[in-house]
Order: C-alpha cells, then sequence, then structure tokens
C-alpha cells in the first residue's frame, strides 16, 4: 500500500513539473510585438480625440516632435492587442496618424488600474509611465492648441503682470510665469488648477521661468492637491517687508519693535545677537 502511494505522489509530482516548465517555455517563446509607427514624412496630418474633444495638426515639424514623444525608444512587449480599441479602461486618447497616400495607424494610450498603456490595435500592449502618459496628454493639448507645451498647474499667487504657480508633478516645483491678461490678472486666484500653454522654454532657476506664454485655461477654481507651507511662505512671507527699529537702548537693556507686512508672519528667530560697536 505504501509503495503505491508513494508511486502515485511521485507521478503528481511529475505531472506538475511537466506543467511548470510547459508554462514557462510557453511564455519564454510568446511572441515578442514592436510599436510600428509611420514614417514622419509618409505623414499628412496627426489627430487625437478624448472625452469627445477632437483636434491635430499637420506641420511636419511637429509631427517629428511628436512621433519622438510617442516612440523615441523604440517599445517592445509581448502582450498581444486582439481588437480594434481598447475596452473597460479609462481616460483613453485616440491618435490617428493619417497618411499621404490613404490609409490611416491609429494607437490608443490610456490608462487600466492605475496602469498606463499605448495599445496598437492587433499588435501589442504596451505598458508606460504615468510620467510618459501625462507628456503625451499634455503633448496633444498643447500641439492641438498651437503650442509647443503644456504645464499643468495651481496657482499660489497672482500678481499684476505675472503668476506664480506650483507645478503639478512629483516635483511640485514653483514657476514665475510671465503673463498678464487684457483684463490684468483679476480671473486667477490662490488654489486654482490651471493649464498654462507656452512655447516649450522653462529657465530651471529657483523658482522656474516662463516668459512666452499662449495662453491659460482655467480647469477647476479649487484643486485638490494643497499647496505646501513652504511654497505659500516663499510667495507671501519676505524678509523685506519686515522692519526692526529700536524703542530704547539703556546700560541694561534694549527693547525693539518689528513690524512685519507680510501676507503670512514671516518666520524670524526669538533669539538675538548684540553686537558690541567699536
Amino acid at each position: 500500500m505504501k509503495k503505491k502511494i508513494v508511486v502515485l505522489v511521485s507521478v503528481i509530482v511529475l505531472m506538475l513539473m511537466v506543467i511548470v516548465v510547459g508554462i514557462g517555455y510557453y511564455f519564454s517563446n510568446k511572441r515578442t510585438y514592436e510599436m510600428r509607427l509611420p514614417k514622419a514624412e509618409d505623414i499628412q496630418k496627426i489627430t487625437f480625440e478624448k472625452n469627445g474633444k477632437t483636434g491635430g495638426f499637420d506641420d511636419e515639424e511637429v509631427i517629428q516632435q511628436f512621433l519622438r514623444i510617442i516612440n523615441e525608444t523604440k517599445r517592445i512587449t509581448k502582450q498581444e492587442s486582439i481588437q480594434d480599441m481598447p475596452i473597460n479602461v479609462e481616460n483613453v486618447i485616440k491618435i490617428s496618424f493619417y497618411l499621404k497616400q490613404s490609409g490611416a495607424s491609429t494607437v490608443f494610450a490610456y490608462q487600466k488600474n492605475d496602469q498606463y498603456y499605448i495599445e496598437q490595435p492587433y499588435n501589442g500592449i504596451y505598458p508606460i509611465s504615468k510620467e510618459e502618459y501625462q507628456i503625451i496628454e499634455n503633448a496633444t493639448k498643447a500641439l492641438t492648441n498651437g503650442s509647443y507645451a503644456v504645464l499643468n498647474a495651481v496657482v499660489v499667487k497672482a500678481n499684476e503682470k505675472y503668476l506664480q504657480v506650483m507645478e503639478l508633478n512629483e516635483n511640485k516645483s514653483l514657476v514665475d510665469v510671465s503673463f498678464s491678461s487684457k483684463d490684468g490678472n483679476s480671473a486667477f486666484k490662490q488654489g486654482q488648477e490651471i493649464d498654462i500653454y507656452y512655447d516649450g522654454v522653462m529657465v530651471r532657476t529657483y523658482p522656474g521661468y516662463i516668459s512666452h506664454v499662449d495662453k491659460i485655461e482655467i480647469l477647476k477654481q479649487k484643486s485638490e492637491v494643497e499647496i505646501p507651507e513652504g511654497i505659500l511662505r516663499f510667495c507671501y512671507s519676505s524678509r523685506n517687508n519686515v522692519a526692526v527699529s529700536i524703542e530704547e537702548f539703556t546700560s541694561k537693556g534694549i527693547s525693539f519693535r518689528i513690524t512685519d507686512t507680510n501676507e503670512l508672519p514671516y518666520d524670524y528667530s526669538l533669539e538675538y545677537t548684540i553686537y558690541k560697536r567699536n
């Protein structure tokens, strides 16, 4: 009886090993797909569609720029696409490449279960990062509006001739934006979420600086993203707005007044050093 059990267990183990090896062989030998897009010189125009909004462009230089964004590094995958368009996905951007001769090629950029992909129908499904998706999304918005770049940001402070905004990305950097509408900047308020369409040139100092703006679009009157206190203090609290005046100075001590006209109190120390004048 024990011998039969040992034989049975051995057979089951052998079968499991065969199954595991078979699965491993299947996936290791699964076909590899490569994204294939038309060459820039063969494309007449590129169009976009997202949430019922459409746009596009036909400038050859802009077409080359967009192709570099979407496929600068050759994308490969083992995940096959078996349909005309993705299903059960979110935030779909349909990108169509219309050819000069005839026909068109289409890809879809989208979000699914907190992951991001580009799908080329009947070719492959290519994983991309959230940052890559946002670059594609921003490029479609910017290029469609005749600009070369778009910055998604939150308004920190609206001044007469420029805005101070916080980038909505991992860095959350502060950027000064040289912009003044015909009616002034009274339409812009702290906390608004905006898209800034500009020429693509940003001086990476701190704060950063954008000088050539085409337009600014208000997306939300109140962004869900909170502005960090450090950025608020940088914009609303300056040492230049703090004045110190001596009220009384005797051999026993000194009394002085600190006048702070900042919108946020300046964060100064409560410890002071008195230096003897020679």
